[in-house]
């Protein structure tokens, strides 16, 4: 049992920086959001003196239900601490609960000694949730009915070989692992070739000036592309539906930077797929700057003014060239603060400029910063 343990632990690593796979990319993801946001909410307001912008107090469990949800929808499954292969499975659908249910069909390389079929097609249980107990279970006949009720068995076509000693918010993917997907079917492009990006090392100056260009390429690409998307999704059914989940939090926290809808996450995260054919881009540049705009959407919603020293390159620039005065055309954390408040106003997310154009910029927003320095 040890010894699968080890060879599933294996799998989650933040080596290398992309080519690793998904898990490699997931185990990246979550280490640095939850590191950060953890800085931000607990660290950064207990050592450091910040000015609060937020009108409203969070309610209780509102920072832990946005940091559960940016795994999954919280309260359905427990993982225990067992690993298991599995392939071959049915999906039954429930109206707020996905199931996976599987045929326990181990693979050959499970190593000597190792649990029966049976206890390790059990090892995902139901915790005691109305949407659990209401659901009707599938088995098949290599389970004992001897197996306490209920069940879940869970499954996924790549035939992992897992270990997870904790809790998983549930069976469907969340934000997080919908954005690991996304690095994951990138480096499956570069790998065949399909796209503009590119490895190697980089060396000289025109080599790095030219990676430094297309970070500033890449913020005005990602901007318009977030802008327009947000607004997107407030359109009625969309924002009924989806979008509704983030604007659960009127006071947001870091931790309300990923917490959204599986739709929202494949429909923002669509372009880190699509920039691929829009520059060349280095793969370790694509890797670390997509890991960073997750920086940006935990210190957006941090619930205090971390302007000028929102670490973006266009706000590093102004830094150095104005010292700690905001500039007007760089978004702040007021800026989608006031976004929460008023969800009719600010969409967009490094930039003032389609706010501005579009007529959605709040007519109060300056005043109101301006008057924090």
């Amino acid at each position: 049992m040890l010894e699968l343990a080890q060879q599933a632990l294996a799998r989650l690593s933040l080596h290398p920086l992309y080519g690793g796979g998904f898990w490699v990319a997931m185990t990246q993801l979550t280490v640095f959001y939850y590191i950060a946001g953890a800085i931000l909410h607990f660290v950064v307001p207990r050592f450091v003196s910040v000015k609060n912008i937020q009108v409203q107090s969070r309610k209780q469990g509102e920072v832990q239900r946005d940091a559960i949800y940016s795994l999954g929808k919280p309260g359905c499954l427990k993982i225990s601490l067992l690993a298991v292969t599995v392939h071959h499975a049915t999906i039954t659908n429930s109206p707020s609960l996905r199931v996976f249910s599987c045929y326990p069909t181990l693979l050959p390389e499970l190593p000597p000694h190792s649990p029966p079929p049976q206890l390790i097609a059990a090892i995902i249980t139901a915790t005691n949730t109305p949407e659990a107990r209401g659901l009707s279970i599938r088995t098949f006949p290599t389970l004992p009915p001897s197996l306490p009720p209920p069940l879940l068995y869970h499954y996924h076509t790549t035939l992992w070989n897992f270990f997870f000693p904790l809790l998983l918010p549930s069976p469907t993917t969340g934000p997080l692992a919908v954005k690991a997907a996304v690095w994951t079917v990138v480096e499956q492009l570069h790998s065949r070739g399909w796209g503009l990006t590119y490895g190697g090392p980089v060396r000289g100056l025109p080599q790095l000036a030219y990676c430094l260009l297309c970070v500033c390429l890449l913020d005005f690409l990602h901007d318009g592309w977030f802008y327009w998307t947000h607004r997107l999704l407030h359109w009625g059914p969309l924002y009924r539906h989806v979008h509704y989940i983030h604007h659960k939090s009127k006071a947001p926290s870091a931790f309300t930077g990923y917490s959204f809808h599986l739709a929202e996450a494949l429909l923002v995260f669509a372009n880190e797929v699509l920039v691929c054919w829009l520059l060349p881009l280095h793969m370790g540049l694509h890797r670390t700057y997509h890991l960073l705009t997750t920086l940006i959407h935990e210190g957006g919603h941090a619930g205090y003014e971390l302007a000028p020293f929102i670490p973006t390159l266009e706000g590093l620039i102004t830094l150095l060239l104005r010292g700690v005065r905001p500039c007007a055309a760089l978004n702040t954390v007021q800026h989608h603060d006031l976004h929460h408040r008023y969800p009719t106003r600010h969409f967009s997310l490094y930039f003032t400029h389609w706010d501005r154009w579009c007529g959605s910029l709040h007519p109060a927003y300056y005043k109101d910063l301006f008057s924090y320095f």
